[in-house]
């Protein structure tokens, strides 16, 4: 029999002895060779465990050694595999001499264990298909990087106009988020397809399921703007008509309401603004954003499958930094994509036609000739296109 002692390196690995069951770094008396079950991880290529071992010179037996791989990928244990350590192992090289029977002798031999190269699971039925698009709707001054801000009711901006009673826009995509403390949405795990490629696989920060790829579009009524000079507004936030002292004035605003920008007040006073109506034209913007990110889903799909690597290729020269930095740069691509689309598309009055604000404004004018018995415009204040 012999003893097994780790004098270094014991946090990447234990020593087993199979006849006992019996974990350690440290085994006295085995007789039947022993294992070395290494770390689930380590912190660098390749790390060095020391192992000493002696025994009585004469005692007999063969001493002999097998390394368990106890290596995880993605928090799922891995099948393990085990290699014979012996003389001629590259992986432990002894120093151990034979002496007089009854002599104490004892040597050194070091395990080297070695980061598998592309030991990924299986990628399954992962397909990029399965990601969501998800669009938060924020308010205004959103702060979409830490420490930036994005502003559409700014009244300092010299391109604000009195007109800018409502505004929205996309903003741009943040793989880091608020709501995360600045943390990551979304990470990278590399997986191994069946033709033995690596491909990746978008995983929530706690690796357990798909992620959702997560963007951003402010929508904001623009309080200050409206109240402020020269515009002098006052706003009415709903059908109980609140704030209105003049049925004849109001219907004539209401009517207004149909145009873009809309028409309100005269030079002697500040005119009525439906917040109701303003809100809804900018949530109109908003879904038209959300269906071209959706419609144009598949241009990002193409882009992030062509992320097919060899092992080598992956290893000497993507790592997971590079595979990232790629799979920002294909969401920032297809972002401004789609915001091109979207500012290109544009059209202001033809969003305030829509069918759900012309419904709103006439609940509103039927309102107002409910409480103040002002008659209706005889004629549609605006004829919209169909």
């Amino acid at each position: 029999s012999f003893n097994v002692v780790i004098t270094g390196g014991s946090e990447f690995g234990m020593l087993l002895d199979p006849n006992t069951g019996t974990i350690a770094d440290n085994l006295q008396g085995v007789s039947n060779g022993f294992k070395v079950i290494t770390a689930t991880s380590i912190p660098n290529d390749s790390v060095v465990i020391r192992i000493r071992v002696n025994t009585m010179a004469g005692n007999g037996g063969i001493i002999a050694a097998k390394i368990v791989n106890n290596k995880t990928q993605n928090s799922i244990t891995k099948q393990i595999n085990e290699t014979e350590i012996n003389k001629s192992s590259n992986s432990m090289s002894s120093t151990l001499s034979i002496g007089n029977p009854g002599m104490m002798i004892e040597g050194y031999g070091d395990v080297v264990v070695k980061q598998d190269e592309c030991d990924f699971d299986n990628c399954g039925d992962f397909n990029y298909g399965d990601l969501d698009i998800i669009m938060n709707r924020q308010p205004n001054n959103f702060e979409f990087r830490e420490g930036q801000f994005i502003t559409v009711c700014d009244s300092s901006n010299p391109n604000t106009t009195t007109d800018d009673v409502g505004q929205s826009k996309p903003v741009p995509y943040e793989r880091k988020r608020k709501e995360l403390n600045w943390g990551n949405s979304w990470e990278v795990e590399p997986c191994l397809n069946n033709d033995g490629k690596v491909q990746f696989s978008i995983v929530t920060p706690d690796r357990l399921t798909i992620a959702d790829l997560y963007f951003d579009f402010v929508e904001a009524v623009c309080t200050d703007i409206i109240t402020n000079p020269p515009n002098n507004g006052i706003i009415i936030t709903d059908l109980s008509l609140s704030g209105v002292t003049s049925g004849k004035d109001a219907m004539n605003d209401f009517c207004g309401h149909q145009l873009y920008p809309i028409r309100t007040g005269t030079s002697s006073r500040g005119g009525y603004y439906i917040e109701e109506v303003i809100r809804v034209h900018e949530g109109i913007h908003g879904d038209r954003f959300y269906k071209i990110l959706n419609r144009n889903k598949q241009m990002l799909i193409n882009e992030l499958n062509k992320m097919i690597l060899d092992c080598q290729e992956y290893e000497k020269f993507w790592k997971i930094d590079g595979v990232e930095q790629h799979i920002i740069n294909a969401l920032n691509t297809y972002y401004q994509f789609c915001e091109t689309e979207y500012f290109t598309n544009n059209n202001e009055q033809e969003i305030q036609c829509h069918f759900a604000i012309r419904e709103l404004i006439e609940q509103y004018m039927d309102q107002v000739s409910f409480r103040f018995g002002t008659n209706k415009p005889t004629f549609p204040c605006y004829n919209c296109p169909n």
